[in-house]
């Protein structure tokens, strides 16, 4: 997909609703991931809130990446997998010095939900289980290594999740996910309510 100011392309993992194919039209949440290939203005997202991960370089060496919103007179130096939030009605400008790398991109409508992001790092045959309260939507994405998942209420055999892949899990009521790591493997945990 473009991006709406036509500079750049991202991957969109998912959209509610589901039907929307054009940016124009309103929608209540949106996960995705873009590249960043060096210095130049982010598309404006009237309406909507901005979590935003600089993910880590593939070559192992991470560009420096520097947010201005000129409007507010504000400069914020983003941290790898450091999430970063801001308005989308925000010019927001990027200045980045170093080569390229992606990042990972959670919108959200004012007024209808609000997201939740936790980042993971997990080293080895390592498990990690992660209390998720309430109704809401879930969000797992790997974006390095290899990860099995299952959830505490439910008896579906264990879910395998590659790199780059991510897992949506529709909630009803509190339980936790038990996620087995496969090595090194870095996870993004997003929920939306």
């Amino acid at each position: 997909m473009k991006w709406k100011n036509g500079k750049g392309k991202t991957v969109q993992f998912f959209i509610h609703p589901e039907d929307i194919k054009d940016l124009s039209e309103p929608f209540s949440f949106r996960l995705s991931s873009a590249d960043l290939l060096g210095s130049g203005p982010f598309s404006k997202f009237e309406g909507y809130y901005r979590h935003l991960i600089q993910l880590p370089a593939q070559n192992g060496i991470d560009p420096e990446i520097v947010l201005e919103h000129p409007e507010i007179g504000k400069k914020h130096a983003l941290k790898v997998l450091e999430p970063y939030y801001f308005d989308g009605n925000l010019e927001t400008f990027a200045e980045q010095k170093g080569g390229d790398t992606k990042d990972f991109n959670v919108f959200t409508r004012k007024g209808q939900c609000e997201a939740s992001i936790q980042v993971f790092e997990l080293n080895g045959e390592e498990s990690k289980s992660i209390e998720i309260e309430g109704k809401c939507e879930v969000f797992v994405y790997c974006f390095a290594g290899k990860v099995g998942i299952s959830l505490s209420t439910s008896e579906h055999p264990r879910i395998e999740l590659d790199d780059k892949k991510m897992l949506r899990i529709h909630q009803q009521d509190s339980q936790k996910i038990i996620v087995v790591s496969k090595g090194k493997s870095n996870l993004i945990l997003t929920r939306i309510k």
